[in-house]
């Protein structure tokens, strides 16, 4: 019994050390996908579509470019590494 009550008393004391947030997410992170919601009414609808057209579109275009731009760098950085690794190898096992 005694044994049991220690053990009880040592994961307590662990989940406050640790503060339950062993497997939280990293605040850093950022959303992958975000979700835009607009109503409209009837008498609104061209205003809010020339709207959309004219600016919002144009910031997502922006925005997908610089993404495209990254996820290019990203691949070329790993390509890169890859390739620097493989030869590494090679001069090992020479």
């Amino acid at each position: 019994m005694r044994l049991l009550k220690f053990a009880s008393l040592i994961l307590c004391a662990l989940c406050f050390i640790v503060r339950g947030d062993a497997q939280g997410p990293d605040i850093a992170e950022k959303p992958v996908w975000t979700l835009e919601f607009i109503e409209v009414t009837p008498s609104n609808m061209g205003l809010t579509l020339g709207y959309l057209d004219d600016h919002w579109m144009r910031v997502r275009e922006e925005a997908k470019r610089r993404t495209q731009k990254a996820l290019r760098l990203h691949t070329r950085a790993s390509a890169e590494e890859y390739a620097r690794r493989r030869s590494d190898q090679a001069r090992r096992a020479l």
